[in-house]
């Protein structure tokens, strides 16, 4: 690991990483988010990288679950929140059901640490938001490289019980080429199915609220 200066801190990052720390002040987008929530009592994060997501949200939830897969990444965001008594991080990834993957990089981006992405495989495991059993929930951000979907359909049942607003990323992936449709098509459809609506659109992430 190294260490990066910004946001007024110092942060401790991978140390291949090229491309994720030129985007870390698009996580004031979150804040386009903030106006439409309800409920501050506790929220869920996915793809919690190296914890500027976390770091920013526990500022305004009294709870913030943070999941991360990857293992580097993993022990830079639980450096960079050791001092967020708020923050309660797993090394895990969500998914639609409970099983075991393990963390790809695409060719293209093999200097991003943003840009891993679950994959098959036996390292890592994959669980349902569902199987948390929260009380409340009151927002939801995924950034999860076109595993938005399988996210949405493990948190099927807070979804419905907690209508929490739900900010999801948008954007053409390498390897999800191969598939008919993109990711990003099949997590918006399936919130609309379940009520959700767009509400706003801010770089790559777009805000839904039932």
């Amino acid at each position: 690991m190294r260490e990066l200066d910004f946001n007024n801190r110092t942060w401790s990052w991978p140390e291949h990483d090229q491309s994720l720390h030129l985007v870390n002040d698009w996580v004031l987008d979150l804040e386009k988010a903030l106006p439409f929530v309800k409920d501050f009592s506790m929220c869920v994060q996915a793809g919690g990288a190296c914890g500027i997501w976390p770091v920013f949200l526990s500022k305004y939830f009294e709870r913030v679950y943070t999941f991360e897969p990857q293992s580097v990444n993993f022990e830079c965001l639980k450096q960079n929140t050791r001092d967020c008594s708020n923050v309660y991080a797993t090394c895990a990834a969500l998914g639609a059901e409970w099983g075991k993957g393990t963390m790809a990089l695409h060719i293209s981006e093999e200097n991003n640490s943003g840009a891993y992405y679950v994959s098959n495989g036996e390292g890592v495991t994959i669980l349902p938001l569902d199987s948390l059993h929260l009380s409340k929930c009151g927002f939801i951000q995924l950034d999860v490289e076109g595993y938005e979907y399988d996210v949405l359909r493990g948190a099927e049942e807070t979804l419905l019980r907690c209508k929490p607003v739900v900010m999801v990323e948008e954007k053409p992936l390498p390897q999800m080429r191969r598939h008919s449709y993109p990711a990003e098509f099949r997590a918006r459809r399936f919130l609309e199915m379940h009520g959700y609506r767009e509400v706003h659109r801010v770089h790559r992430d777009i805000v839904f609220v039932c």
